[in-house]
């Protein structure tokens, strides 16, 4: 493959950086904007959660118009609604900035269906490797963000750094289209080979059919990017509130986001590289089991210490699951008769809600109880999801078989690629 099979390849994660960065840029600015705004601990928790929401209602039908559509236009179109997110955000008023926060998260939605849809229509030798690949550059972006957005606000202003993104988006944004429809690869047009046909139909006397078609491997991998959303939109909140009550800036709060960060681009790098050997069902159920280790800390000693030791130890089952779980949901997808857009819209839209529900859960029961009981209420979420991870695995039978490389995962018979 020449320079020119290359380049849009490297364009689409250009993009998948930016937008990692931007998704992150808000948390070490957030105790300063919601007092530039006025805005309580349950309100910051709201505009932080404006994201998610946008994510969850457009991540399903973002998959369904990149399946019918070919992902090329809706990528494209998630590329403009980024830059309009950024400009958004860089407006000292809140009702511009709140549009800004849902145009960001609908820009999330359709980089993470339609754009990764379009980047796995590539040859590959490797589909989970690639796939992680996604991840792992948007964590890179994820953990470079919060240290350097931090930096600028404290030089420049809260509101600098998002319009340093939308000149960075706006150079991404052109390059795709500059690249035009004659490198779009073998994915941009929507299927290009019949789906394989449908197992015969169980009938299975309960849950019924969103079990019969969600369950399985499928189902685990949404279950632990549940739980990882749920873990990251808690932490998003309650770790810079905390170092704000601690006294703490912006440079601060976003130094410490980026190491976690750091951390999980190694991890991510590394489950990567392993491939389909990493991408299996047993994998994601012991990541799931991690976090839950992981948060003890915080049970123990909810002040800012327990907050930041969390924030560490959160990070290897947290980039396990987020690295691994799309390969394994898009490799068990067709065995459930579930296109590729719609299993990653399924994927990123649940994953949406957990990051939609916990702040906004956890930013009420702090007001009720304090912090402690917020990291109580968050241990039980996990506990939830990660029994219903369990049961789709007795259910499904599974053992510890890699993600396959599924072609036919995705539009044009493209191999499955990832927060």
């Amino acid at each position: 493959m020449g320079w020119r099979g290359r380049e849009l390849p490297l364009a689409l994660y250009a993009l998948v950086f930016v937008t990692g960065v931007a998704q992150n840029a808000i948390v070490p600015v957030l105790p300063a904007l919601a007092r530039h705004f006025g805005l309580s601990d349950s309100g910051a928790a709201e505009l932080l959660a404006l994201q998610s929401l946008a994510t969850l209602v457009a991540s399903v039908p973002a998959g369904v118009l990149a399946d019918r559509y070919g992902p090329r236009a809706v990528t494209l179109g998630g590329a403009v609604l980024l830059v309009v997110s950024c400009v958004g955000q860089a407006t000292p008023m809140l009702a511009v900035f709140v549009v800004g926060r849902v145009a960001l998260g609908l820009a999330y939605a359709t980089v993470w269906t339609a754009g990764v849809a379009w980047l796995a229509g590539f040859p590959s030798s490797d589909g989970a490797r690639r796939l992680g690949a996604a991840v792992t550059i948007s964590s890179i972006g994820a953990a470079v963000g919060p240290a350097t957005v931090g930096a600028i606000a404290g030089g420049i202003g809260k509101f600098a750094p998002f319009g340093l993104l939308a000149l960075a988006g706006s150079a991404v944004a052109l390059w795709l289209v500059r690249l035009g429809p004659g490198s779009t690869g073998p994915a941009t047009r929507g299927p290009t080979v019949l789906p394989p046909p449908r197992p015969p139909r169980q009938v299975r006397p309960w849950p019924g059919r969103v079990t019969r078609r969600f369950g399985g491997g499928l189902g685990i991998a949404i279950l632990a990017l549940v739980a990882s959303g749920v873990l990251s939109g808690a932490l998003t909140l309650l770790v810079p509130l905390q170092l704000a009550r601690a006294g703490q800036g912006a440079p601060v709060i976003g130094l410490a986001f980026s190491v976690a960060g750091v951390g999980y681009a190694g991890v991510s790098a590394v489950v990567s590289r392993l491939g389909a050997r990493a991408a299996t069902a047993r994998v994601l159920l012991f990541a799931m089991a991690g976090m839950l280790v992981a948060l003890l800390p915080a049970l123990a000693s909810p002040g800012l210490f327990g907050a930041l030791v969390v924030l560490v130890l959160v990070v290897a089952p947290r980039a396990a699951v987020g690295t691994a779980a799309y390969a394994v949901g898009l490799a068990a997808a067709p065995e459930r008769g579930v296109r590729g857009g719609l299993a990653m819209g399924a994927l990123n839209g649940l994953w949406a809600t957990a990051m939609v529900v916990s702040p906004l859960l956890v930013g009420a029961v702090i007001g009720l109880g304090g912090y402690r009981a917020a990291y109580w209420v968050l241990e039980l979420g996990l506990v939830l999801t990660l029994l219903g991870a369990a049961w789709c695995s007795r259910s499904a039978g599974l053992r510890s078989t890699p993600a396959r490389e599924a072609p036919s995962a995705l539009p044009g018979g493209a191999a499955p690629q990832p927060g």
